[in-house]
């Protein structure tokens, strides 16, 4: 993920969806480390797509909700990250001005009444 924000600096969309690999740094190092990436190389990215990475959690989440960067998202999709809990998706919604799209799907620890 690294080596695409860095190469691909004009990349609009990216769907990342089944890298079960993909994590948000505490186990495996590249996978914060390419979401942060992203944020910083890739500025005109507004799809992104994390379906079924289900190692993300809420620190790469968190990560990327205080980037800035999610708020030129119009798209995001993070529907089978089950990771993820409602603290990180009460910072990330507070940073989606530019959101049209979001699938949740599967993330029953974040979903709940008080979002």
């Amino acid at each position: 993920v690294r080596h695409i924000a860095h190469h691909c600096t004009k990349i609009k969309r990216l769907n990342l969806s089944g890298l079960y690999l993909l994590t948000d740094g505490m186990k495996r190092d590249f996978g914060l480390e390419g979401l942060q990436a992203l944020s910083v190389a890739a500025p005109d990215l507004t799809y992104l797509h994390l379906v079924g990475c289900f190692q993300v959690s809420k620190v790469a989440i968190q990560a990327l909700a205080a980037s800035g960067f999610v708020r030129r998202l119009q798209d995001l999709s993070l529907a089978g990250c089950v990771r993820l809990h409602e603290a990180a998706f009460i910072n990330l919604a507070h940073n989606l001005g530019s959101l049209r799209n979001l699938n949740l799907a599967g993330c029953t620890e974040a979903v709940t009444d008080k979002m």
